[in-house]
């Protein structure tokens, strides 16, 4: 603040600021009329700039005449005030009262008081700004976690469990088997009805030996064929228990069997991964393979 120590004015500007929201204030105390007035406001623009310290420049006085207010209407004052690296805001006399620096100035407050109210924010504002950014990030970051439990609800429903997996295949396995077993069967009796009828029509002229060579050759296809059913259901055995041992490999539950355990926080059952995210006095679930115990945090390592 660059203004004169004894007047009015500064007394002014630090009661609004302590309304508002006291902020640190540096004064350059300066004669505000007479011949020094010029060079000591000039000096003091520059002495500002140079320390680099504060964020606003408010050069103030009170009314005054227009000899009074000579000073803040010189040229080199002004480009003082239009060169100044920092923002200056003019705030010299009473609202009617206009002098050059006003139209340098990057703001011109009507008088000393309203230069105050406007560089510095009400502190209830800021505090009523930053709630509600505090609230509408608290609300963003439930709706975020609100779609995530969803999403992973979703895909929790769509995620089969090797046990699931393994009894769709023995289904699969199951149906085909029997599929295989219905055909070779109706084979079988439609290769049967014709070996009946051509018995009948060759036991008219008694053809014995191309009957019992016809049986020969029936019994050896149905043995081939029983074996060909035998082989492929051994095979499809052996391919689905290939496959539940895979399968139980990568089932948490094998992990379980070797002495491993899944701790979840309660009450929502997260996974607990770290003990760094622990706290003492929390209730922990431990699932093992075989049960599951309830412990509370009493110290965390």
């Amino acid at each position: 603040m660059i203004t004169s120590p004894q007047g009015a004015v500064i007394h002014d500007i630090m009661n609004v600021l302590s309304q508002r929201f006291l902020r640190p204030v540096q004064l350059v105390p300066v004669n505000v009329q007479g011949h020094r007035a010029s060079r000591e406001i000039i000096s003091a623009i520059q002495l500002i700039n140079r320390q680099k310290r504060s964020d606003v420049i408010i050069i103030a006085r009170g009314g005054g005449s227009l000899e009074d207010l000579q000073a803040f209407n010189t040229e080199t004052v002004a480009r003082s005030v239009f060169e100044s690296q920092i923002p200056v805001v003019s705030a010299v006399g009473h609202e009617t009262d206009y002098t050059i620096i006003d139209f340098v100035a990057d703001y011109r407050a009507p008088t000393p008081t309203a230069a105050a109210a406007r560089i510095v924010p009400e502190r209830r504002e800021l505090i009523n700004q930053l709630n509600a950014a505090n609230n509408a990030l608290i609300q963003a970051l439930t709706n975020r976690i609100q779609y995530k439990r969803l999403a992973l609800k979703n895909l929790s429903s769509r995620l089969k469990t090797p046990r699931r997996m393994f009894e769709d295949m023995r289904m699969k396995l199951d149906i085909s088997t029997q599929n295989l077993i219905d055909r070779m069967n109706r084979k079988l009796i439609t290769s049967r009805d014709r070996l009946r009828n051509i018995s009948n029509r060759m036991s008219v002229a008694t053809p014995y030996k191309r009957i019992m060579a016809t049986k020969k050759e029936l019994a050896w296809q149905t043995r081939a064929l029983s074996q060909s059913i035998k082989k492929y259901y051994d095979q499809r055995q052996a391919y689905l228990n290939n496959l539940q041992a895979r399968l139980m490999n990568l089932s948490p539950y094998t992990v379980l069997e070797r002495g491993y355990s899944i701790t979840r926080l309660l009450p929502d059952n997260t996974i607990v991964k770290s003990a760094e995210s622990l706290q003492a006095g929390q209730r922990l679930d431990i699932m093992l393979a075989s049960g599951r115990i309830e412990v509370i945090v009493k110290k965390i390592n």
